[in-house]
């Protein structure tokens, strides 16, 4: 899910249904490489999810953080100067 016009966002789990990922920025800038930063449901920890940024110039991906939904928006939150919330679906 692509971020529409720079606006916060409330993530919920549903998110992540049928490998769903959430795009953070498109432009992130590490040094002289860029690449895109998104959020992903972590094939490796169950109920855990991830922040990783792929890379456009060698088409590699780079783990940036591990953790609870909850950790991941607030992790990227303050890395990326969003605000985003984590929206709580009862069902």
């Amino acid at each position: 899910m692509k971020r529409s016009n720079g606006r916060d966002m409330k993530i919920s789990k549903s998110h992540f249904d049928n490998d769903g990922e959430i795009d953070c920025t498109l432009r992130y800038k590490e040094g002289n490489k860029y690449g895109r930063v998104s959020i992903r449901k972590s094939k490796e920890v169950e109920n855990f999810y991830e922040a990783y940024v792929f890379w456009f110039a060698t088409k590699t991906e780079e783990l940036l953080h591990r953790g609870t939904l909850a950790s991941i928006v607030e992790f990227t939150n303050a890395r990326f100067g969003l605000n985003d919330v984590v929206e709580e679906v009862n069902i």
